[in-house]
């Protein structure tokens, strides 16, 4: 871990006030429309639930992944472009923090012994890899606790606003 001093604290304050001061003018529907259009990103509903995930296909540039998405409130709609990517990478993050193959079964509340899973969570590292690296360090305005709790940034984003 690394320890601060002063310089370094600086330069992280430093760095923390720029992020901000770029961002700062931007609601977090901005910032998904300016990267919609920047990545040429399109998400598109697959029609398919498998075990109460909804299949997509993401498309950024002239890349396609197909993910699994939970969605148990329904609000895919492929007329909101912004709200579909907030769902990719929410549920990308929901890959990155589960801590292993069982937590993220738990979490998503399907069968841990399906072979299925198992492959898709396996194959879902590199995807998920591969679409940070093709957003560049894009960094989800809207977190984790405004969707669970439907207020802040996810309103502006189910708003349209």
């Amino acid at each position: 871990m690394e320890t601060f001093t002063r310089n370094n604290l600086e330069f992280y304050q430093l760095s923390i006030r720029n992020i901000r001061l770029k961002y700062m003018d931007q609601t977090p529907l901005t910032a998904f429309n300016d990267l919609i259009r920047s990545h040429t990103i399109f998400v598109r509903d697959g029609g398919v639930f498998k075990d109460l995930m909804l299949e997509v296909e993401l498309k950024i540039k002239q890349k396609y992944w197909t993910l699994y998405l939970e969605d148990e409130r329904g609000d895919f709609d492929e007329k909101n472009q912004p709200l579909c990517l907030f769902l990719v990478l929410y549920n990308l993050e929901l890959f990155t923090d589960s801590r292993g193959y069982f937590n993220w079964c738990k979490v998503h509340g399907l069968n841990s012994s399906s072979s299925f899973w198992l492959n898709y969570y396996r194959d879902l590292g590199r995807i998920e890899q591969e679409i940070r690296l093709e957003l560049k360090g894009f960094n989800n305005p809207v977190s984790g606790v405004d969707y669970e709790l439907r207020n802040g940034g996810f309103l502006s984003l189910i708003k349209g606003e």
